[in-house]
């Protein structure tokens, strides 16, 4: 205020004008604005009061706002020297302000980082737009402190050089969390590879017991099926034969008996004998059916549906492929106790009295269907839960699965259920079972034991049945008739044909299971090769396919071997002169 009197009093000094030359009116007038200048000057200086604190309030809260602010903040001249720092930013540096103050930068940043905070200043003088970059200071307590920096270039306000202006953020719990993320990443990474490791480790363990397991069901069907085909063969070659040939010869005997009580005792043996017969054949039926493996899969499952029909009620509609199914006697065991098994599960489960069976090959895969519109299931339930309902299911699968084929299951509660077979096979255009060609030889190595024939009208019969026992009793029989004799015997296939040619016969007595060549196979190439010779069918077992296989064959007449000798005879009686024998 002094100046500015002074430089007042200094400028009326060289005013010419005087008080002593105005008159009155002047001089008040003079006076008066004065007064209002004087007013004008008080209001003025009140403002200036005002606006002199208005300005201290702003920069209280200035100052509040910089220094106590929660980022650091910095003002760097040209050269990269701190100029200004908030408290913040002290308490970034660990340094008092007086100590931070006119130090460069660079020499508080981490010395890895130097390079990145001079890039990071150049480019943003160069770009003139905001720059960020991480960085790591050098403290003196050497506590790790990162931070984010964001660097602008502007003009500092006291001598408007060029200069920089810093915000700082602590960025070190982030940093920690982050490099703690990436640790526990690699560890997880390492943890992984470990259990990658395990589970597919287990999972070659896994896929390799599985792989014994069904090697060893496989091992176990086979073992069953060798099992079940030997206790068969011991019913058949052994019990069944030895009770045939004890029928025929009490057949005879009670022909020879005088005394009617030894009749009666014979007849009641003959009786017990026949039952007995009747019940090792169904035994054997159970345990090989012999269907199956002289006449193939598809003529075993009309034999099983035949089966299910009379003890099960279970009406069974079969539609099969025409050309036939070349399969190892193992296969088609196991694929025909499947589907045994799946249609007692129809019996069992689907309340229903009907199911098909569908049989299709081609691009050498078998595929066989059972299926019902019964109650259906949870199909999935099953897959989760196989046991104990489900055991049935999964054996079939898992030996299936042995033969490299598959199961598949479809079925919905309330809408059926289509059990599907499906394996690998190869088909032939010709029948399994191969025809033996004939070929005429000076030298017969047959088996078939001649006799001296005579000149008469008695019909020569040849009997052909690999057991010893029954070919000597039905001779025995056939030699006591006086319009037939036995001209010879043959014990399988081959030597009934060698036979054929030597001897001629009338008729032929055929055994159907037989080794070598069975007597399907004979059969047809005697009705092939000599049509004037009549056929009777023998066999332990009467079931329908056995029965239809041989009169496809050639065959005039079935008889079982537990058939009483008179009807035998009449047989071969009547086809011997063209007759149909029923």
């Amino acid at each position: 205020m002094s100046s500015l009197r002074e430089k007042a009093l200094e400028r009326l000094r060289h005013q010419k004008a005087s008080i002593h030359d105005m008159d009155i009116d002047s001089i008040e007038q003079l006076v008066h604005e004065l007064k209002v200048h004087q007013v004008e000057l008080q209001i003025q200086n009140e403002e200036l009061r005002r606006t002199e604190i208005q300005l201290a309030r702003v920069r209280d809260q200035f100052i509040d706002l910089y220094e106590y602010a929660p980022v650091g903040y910095l003002t760097l001249d040209e050269k990269g020297i701190i100029r200004r720092a908030n408290l913040q930013a002290c308490d970034f540096f660990n340094l008092d302000r007086s100590d931070l103050i006119n130090k460069r930068l660079e020499r508080l940043i981490y010395d890895d980082d130097r390079d990145q905070c001079y890039l990071c200043l150049k480019k943003a003088v160069n770009e003139q737009e905001p720059q960020f970059c991480e960085l790591r200071l050098d403290r003196p307590d050497k506590r790790d402190m990162w931070i984010r920096m964001q660097v602008m270039a502007r003009p500092l306000l006291d001598d408007w050089s060029e200069g920089f202006r810093m915000t700082l953020i602590d960025i070190t719990e982030l940093k920690n969390a982050e490099a703690s993320r990436k640790a526990n990443e690699e560890k997880f990474r390492e943890l992984s590879k470990t259990l990658e490791e395990k589970v597919a480790e287990r999972t070659n363990e896994l896929a390799r017991q599985t792989e014994q397991l069904r090697r060893l069901a496989s091992e176990l069907v086979s073992a069953e099926h060798r099992e079940r085909k030997r206790l068969a063969a011991i019913l058949h070659d052994d019990l069944q034969q030895l009770l045939v040939a004890a029928k025929v010869h009490l057949d005879y005997s009670v022909h020879q008996a005088k005394e009617p009580a030894v009749t009666e005792a014979i007849s009641q043996a003959i009786e017990l004998i026949s039952k007995s017969i009747d019940s090792s054949r169904d035994l054997t039926r159970a345990l090989r059916p012999p269907v199956l493996y002289e006449d193939g899969l598809v003529p075993a499952l009309r034999w099983l549906a035949s089966e299910m029909q009379e003890r099960h009620k279970l009406e069974v509609e079969i539609n099969a492929c025409k050309h036939p199914i070349k399969l190892d006697d193992d296969t088609k065991a196991l694929l025909f106790e499947s589907v045994r098994e799946l249609l007692f599960n129809v019996v069992k489960h689907a309340r229903v009295n009907q199911a098909d069976i569908q049989v299709e090959s081609q691009n050498n895969r078998l595929e066989i269907t059972v299926s019902d519109k019964g109650i259906g299931f949870n199909a999935s339930q099953i897959e989760k839960s196989p046991f104990p309902k489900g055991f049935g299911l999964f054996s079939i699968r898992e030996r299936v699965a042995a033969l490299g084929g598959e199961m598949i299951t479809e079925s919905i509660p309330g809408d059926g259920t289509r059990m599907r077979i499906n394996i690998p096979v190869r088909t032939d255009s010709a029948e399994s079972d191969k025809a033996v060609t004939i070929q005429a030889k000076k030298e017969t190595q047959s088996t078939a034991l001649t006799k001296s024939l005579t000149q008469d009208t008695r019909v020569k019969v040849l009997i052909v049945d690999d057991h010893a026992i029954i070919r000597e009793g039905i001779a025995t029989i056939l030699d006591d008739n006086d319009h037939i004799v036995c001209v010879g015997e043959a014990e399988d296939g081959i030597a009934a044909l060698e036979a054929v040619k030597e001897l001629d016969p009338d008729v032929v007595l055929m055994d159907v299971n037989m080794p070598r060549m069975n007597g399907v196979q004979a059969t047809r190439e005697i009705a092939r090769h000599w049509p004037d010779i009549a056929i009777v069918a023998l066999s332990v077992h009467d079931d329908p396919a056995t029965t239809q296989s041989m009169l496809d064959a050639g065959a005039s007449a079935f008889m079982r071997k537990s058939d009483e000798s008179h009807r035998v005879i009449k047989a071969i009686l009547k086809v011997a002169h063209k007759k149909k024998f029923s």
